[in-house]
């Protein structure tokens, strides 16, 4: 799973998590396939970035791990934490690495 910036979506690309508004409003479930319609919803709605399925950022073909054991409010607060700190290879590894710890919980 990787974080890609709504600029850079395109159609086929799978979400891998849930996109919610502000109020906590499915605006689409993970799982869909993005069409050139809904990269442009997403654009007009102001999300930013997406959780795409597929290989991680170094490319390493990554399986996306299994969050469903996890809270939507832990993900989004580890992913606020995370937020500063996105562009460093070695934070964005150990982000990776929590959540991936947090699937084999779940199992």
């Amino acid at each position: 799973m990787k974080k890609v910036a709504t600029n850079q979506l395109a159609p086929g690309m799978k979400v891998a998590l849930k996109i919610e508004n502000q109020s906590g409003m499915v605006i689409l479930p993970e799982g869909i396939e993005l069409t050139e319609a809904l990269i442009g919803r997403l654009k007009k709605l102001g999300v930013q970035e997406v959780w795409v399925e597929g290989a991680d950022e170094a490319g390493g073909g990554a399986i996306a791990p299994d969050l469903s054991g996890a809270s939507p409010e832990f993900i989004a607060k580890l992913t606020h934490k995370f937020e500063l700190v996105k562009d460093d290879p070695v934070m964005q590894g150990i982000y990776n690495s929590v959540l991936a710890v947090i699937s084999k919980k779940k199992g």
